[in-house]
């Protein structure tokens, strides 16, 4: 693929954009890239042992265009080009607002601030997969050996309940100064609770977070049902599980992780 700095000055010069310098500042599932002047955010497909794990573009941008366009609480796509995916030295690049705020939020705010996209999210008309983070892990356990799909394979089966359009992978890494969410591109129909999930399983399986999202997940002022919340961690940490065993050891302390979240399932 082509250098990820040449392809998004490659995109937004095409798009009239009068950009002129670019930076890599982040890589893992996609790659960000800073572009200047005007504080460009471009997102691409990336490459490396996580890429394969990587979301949809095109639901994101599509989101989260809706999103801000119904006032909640995320990064904008950029102003005055398509909202949408383009290609470019085979990738597929989206541009966003560079988010460069500053402010003091507190865990109640994040709370509200995702329960405001989640009242906003129940309006919009985005095509979405149904399930599709545990879609995806399911389709991986024929990569895993047999005791490891015999523990996971029935905490991947959805829940019983009602469908609505949400984040997918809502942790506490993906929410910014404002409070504003970003990182739509795991949207999908599912739960509430599975956003929640994903907020409180770091903290309520490996105790990595000294009770930050339980303070975010007691300003969510929208209802949810604890039962299915729990259900939700569980299944949300076979996920995280199933994606840190095929990783094996390509990222320093994941077997680690792994065995942590492993062990837990285990005592259920």
């Amino acid at each position: 693929m082509k250098d990820p700095c040449d392809t998004a000055l490659a995109v937004a010069r095409s798009l009239g954009l009068a950009a002129d310098h670019a930076e890599v500042v982040g890589a893992g599932t996609h790659v960000l890239v800073r572009l200047e002047p005007g504080g460009i955010a471009a997102r691409m497909s990336g490459e490396g042992p996580i890429a394969q794990f990587a979301g949809d573009l095109e639901a994101e941008i599509r989101v989260a265009a809706a999103l801000f366009a119904a006032g909640a609480p995320v990064i904008p796509p950029l102003a005055n080009v398509p909202a949408k995916v383009h290609r470019c030295g085979g990738r597929r690049v989206t541009l966003w607002r560079w988010w460069d705020a500053r402010n003091e939020d507190t865990e109640h705010t994040i709370g509200r601030a995702l329960a405001d996209c989640h009242r906003a999210l129940a309006a919009i008309r985005v095509p979405l997969r149904r399930w599709g983070k545990l879609a995806d892990a399911r389709a991986l356990l024929p990569r895993v050996d047999a005791d490891a799909r015999a523990l996971l394979a029935p905490h991947l089966e959805p829940p019983d309940a009602p469908l609505r359009p949400v984040h997918g992978d809502a942790h506490a890494g993906n929410v910014m100064p404002g409070p504003v969410w970003h990182d739509w591109e795991d949207a999908q129909l599912a739960c509430v609770e599975w956003d929640l999930a994903c907020l409180v399983a770091p903290g309520r399986v490996v105790g990595t977070d000294f009770g930050h999202a339980e303070e975010i997940l007691a300003g969510y002022d929208a209802p949810y049902d604890a039962d299915l919340l729990d259900r939700c961690v569980a299944a949300r940490t076979a996920q995280q599980a199933i994606y840190g065993v095929i990783l094996g050891t390509a990222i320093p302390g994941l077997p680690e992780r792994v065995a942590a979240r492993l062990e837990w399932l285990g005592r259920r």
